[in-house]
């Protein structure tokens, strides 16, 4: 087991990159067990017999049980100290999982999808809380660190569902509980040393310290705004990929499941090395360049993509996803500066509008599918990007 140095550091420019580099592996766990839920949805739909509409609404529960919690949960740390909520938000995680591999009914299955949102809902906040007071003067490096563990989790799903869920079936969960009890037993030694080195008193003193907003109260009303029709356009169309994307392709191009899940994996995998670059040059560069960057620089993949073959479409996926996904781990830096003595609250906002902004997307796409058909929804979906044109009207930030 790794040990962690309990000694409070000496400054708070020091990196704590034991801390940060476990906050990125229990990512990773968390984020590969929820990012399964989509990957199963092929096989959900065969065993269980659901329609487009009903995995829709699998995704809507997954999303709007962290959108709802995860505002909550960010306020919660912000006002009371709470060092080991992340280990028992993972234990929620765990019982979602285990419920998801051995239940038949598609009432329980929603059940345990709430679990595994709970658990999520409990584990972004605070987990970015933990890394922001361990980044020390390293804070877009060591936000890169903890949202691309989540990215891999998130990429190596499809990968996970052709290898365990494709042989298997829908079972195949129940081998992720011991990736869920892994990060149980690391996520206890990042809350003891959470406990032992920082106490309520000491949190409170350190955001009062913080500096102020750049803008004026008045604004950032108006920056919310745009923020919130930023993520929209983004999430709306990272649910389609990663939901509906696989079912496209396996119509247009003939393609089995297990070949699908090589472009969701594509998509997401460029996801995290977009990740990781554009939280880093977001210190060089601003944090409005690169969201600016991330989805105007998206355009003409996204508009080129329901018209390749097969080749240039695996292509396209990767390219969007690393362009696109870029600006995840800006976003979240962006809001945190922007009201600098509410980390947790400002995270569980936006990360929570992400989520939430994700669960009705996939129920209206679901449901659009139904009504309209899948090629028709695959090419309005492809100028969402095109929305980030409102990101000019941002002030530059930090």
């Amino acid at each position: 087991m790794v040990q962690i140095n309990n000694q409070r550091t000496q400054s708070d420019n020091q990196t704590i990159y034991i801390i940060v580099y476990l906050m990125g592996f229990t990512h990773f766990l968390n984020d590969l067990v929820q990012a399964i839920v989509p990957a199963l949805y092929p096989i959900l739909r065969e065993s269980l017999h659901l329609s487009y509409f009903q995995i829709g609404i699998v995704g809507f529960i997954l999303s709007i049980t962290t959108a709802i919690i995860q505002p909550f949960m960010g306020w919660w740390g912000d006002a009371r100290f709470s060092p080991y909520s992340l280990p028992l938000g993972m234990l929620f995680t765990l019982i979602g999982v285990l419920l998801i591999g051995i239940v038949d009914n598609y009432y329980l299955l929603l059940i345990g999808i709430m679990f595994i949102g709970i658990g999520s809902a409990v584990f972004h906040p605070e987990g970015s809380r933990v890394v922001y007071y361990a980044a020390g003067n390293r804070r877009g490096l060591s936000q890169s660190i903890f949202q691309v563990g989540g990215n891999f989790g998130q990429a190596f799903a499809p990968i996970m569902a052709a290898l365990v869920f494709a042989p298997l079936g829908k079972s195949g969960t129940l081998w992720f509980s011991i990736a869920v009890m892994i990060a149980i037993l690391f996520l206890l030694k990042v809350s003891t040393w959470y406990k032992k080195t920082y106490s309520h008193q000491v949190l409170q003193k350190k955001q009062l310290d913080h500096q102020t907003s750049h803008i004026s109260k008045k604004k950032i009303g108006y920056v919310f705004s745009i923020l919130v029709i930023f993520i929209t356009a983004r999430t709306w169309y990272y649910s389609g990929i990663t939901s509906f994307y696989q079912f496209y392709i396996m119509e247009k191009y003939h393609l089995t499941f297990s070949d699908a899940q090589v472009y969701v994996f594509l998509f997401l995998f460029g996801g995290v090395l977009g990740t990781f670059l554009g939280g880093t040059l977001s210190d060089r560069w601003g944090r409005k360049n690169i969201m600016l960057l991330s989805m105007f620089g998206t355009v003409p993949f996204s508009l080129a993509l329901p018209f390749v073959n097969p080749f240039w479409a695996m292509l396209l996926c990767f390219m969007i996803g690393f362009i696109m996904l870029s600006s995840f781990t800006v976003m979240v830096i962006y809001a945190q500066e922007l009201i600098p003595n509410k980390i947790g609250t400002v995270t569980g906002i936006i990360l929570g509008l992400a989520f939430g902004l994700g669960a009705i997307g996939s129920g209206v796409l679901g449901l659009t599918i139904e009504n309209v058909g899948l090629d028709q929804v695959m090419y309005w979906l492809s100028f969402l990007p095109l929305v980030g044109i409102l990101l000019l009207f941002l002030p530059k930030g930090n």
